[in-house]
């Protein structure tokens, strides 16, 4: 297959973090160019917060000097700067190690975003700047994070900006791959930090990651994944930290699967703490009207509901603990019927194509949690996704049980 030798390449704020990390992150480029490749480098601002330079840091500085005055226009230009430092730092370091390369905001890059301030959407990119010096043969080191408006504003894209700006710049140059750096070997099968026996998933697809990303796993952005998914470039999930020929995880359209007794039906487990379930009873003789009226109501607070569950006279649903006092409040004021809630709960999420048309999925995971005690209170599934609301003090042994009886 004829590929275009081009190679994006994106560092996440955690892996330009130190100066020992930034030099490991100059070698992963020159080794990529040292390949033949043509490269295009994406960065976040350096570090997380408290680093001086770190998004949140300039948020924070912004907002402590001058509080309410602060609006979105201008935060957006203040934290724009992080990667705008980062791409001009790293640029300086490849120039230094004799590699020609050239630092690029997100206008001079040619990324046109909407007028939403502080969660852009990318509405087209211009990669002419960038195709110029790809042609001289020069690393483009991109701010990611940022574009500018159709009005010449800088607009920032949200959280998980610099992956979206990698996977749409390697989307818009039909580049080979995009390759994510960070601190972690990968997607794993299950957090690490919970499940220690957690492994690193070498192939995985992208409607797969993106449900895994919806559900707690917080390594690569959704947009990000669409992105590539609708551009079909394939995505891989490095550590900085390892060798350049190590693939991470592979993130594609179609992986092949072997069956076996032991099989993984489940390609991975995803979490998400702090979760509120509400259930709303209605009188006897309820109607379709009504369920509608709910749904409306908490559509226009800017609410999002999870584990929708519709019943004659009953509604069961799930919000995170933040937003959990505002949706009673707006419940009771509708006097729609009698709410009650269970707090501090847990959804745990078995992601995986091997269980599409395949039977007693469900079945054995109600029974692994039943067999110790640890109760559902509600479920939810897809064609490759298997949901359990379950307390949230439950939460690390539900975790490791289901990652050992799943055979992850």
């Amino acid at each position: 297959m004829a590929t275009n030798n081009v190679i994006v390449q994106k560092f996440g704020g955690s892996s330009l973090r130190t100066k020992e990390l930034r030099e490991k992150a100059v070698e992963h480029i020159k080794q990529s160019v040292d390949s033949g490749n043509k490269v295009v480098v994406v960065v976040s601002a350096l570090g997380r917060k408290p680093d001086p330079y770190a998004t949140d840091s300039l948020i924070d500085f912004l907002n402590g000097q001058a509080g309410e005055g602060v609006k979105d226009r201008e935060l957006d230009l203040a934290v724009s700067c992080g990667e705008v430092i980062s791409s001009a730092l790293l640029t300086s370091l490849l120039n230094m190690d004799g590699y020609d390369a050239v630092a690029l905001t997100g206008k001079q890059a040619g990324i046109l975003t909407d007028n939403n301030y502080t969660n852009g959407t990318i509405l087209d990119i211009d990669c002419s700047m960038i195709n110029k010096y790809l042609d001289q043969n020069k690393i483009v080191v991109v701010a990611g994070f940022q574009g500018v408006s159709t009005d010449g504003e800088t607009v920032t894209l949200g959280r998980g900006g610099s992956d979206t700006t990698a996977t749409a710049l390697a989307s818009h140059l039909k580049a080979d791959s995009a390759e994510i750096y960070t601190d972690v070997d990968g997607l794993m099968t299950v957090d690490p930090k919970i499940v220690p026996d957690a492994k690193p998933i070498k192939v995985i697809t992208f409607y797969e990651v993106l449900q895994m990303a919806r559900d707690g796993v917080k390594v690569i952005h959704p947009r990000a994944v669409e992105y590539a998914m609708r551009h079909s470039v394939p995505i891989y999930i490095k550590n900085i930290e390892n060798s350049y020929d190590d693939e991470g995880t592979k993130i594609t359209h179609n992986v092949a699967r072997k069956q076996t007794k032991k099989s993984q039906i489940i390609t991975g487990i995803g979490y998400l703490p702090k979760v509120t379930q509400i259930t709303l009873d209605f009188e006897s003789d309820c109607s379709q009207v009504i369920k509608v009226a709910v749904f409306n109501e908490i559509a226009k607070a800017k609410i999002s509901l999870d584990m929708i569950n519709v019943y004659e006279n009953r509604l069961t649903f799930t919000v995170r603990e933040a937003n959990a006092k505002s949706t009673i409040e707006l419940l009771k004021e509708g006097d729609f019927g009698d709410i009650t809630k269970k707090t501090d709960c847990t959804k745990i999420t078995l992601f995986g194509t091997g269980m599409t048309g395949l039977p007693g999925v469900m079945a054995k995971a109600l029974d692994i949690l039943n067999k110790e005690k640890i109760e559902v209170l509600q479920t939810t599934d897809s064609n490759i996704t298997i949901s359990c609301l379950i307390q949230g003090s439950d939460t690390e042994r539900a975790l490791r049980l289901l990652h050992e009886k799943f055979y992850l």
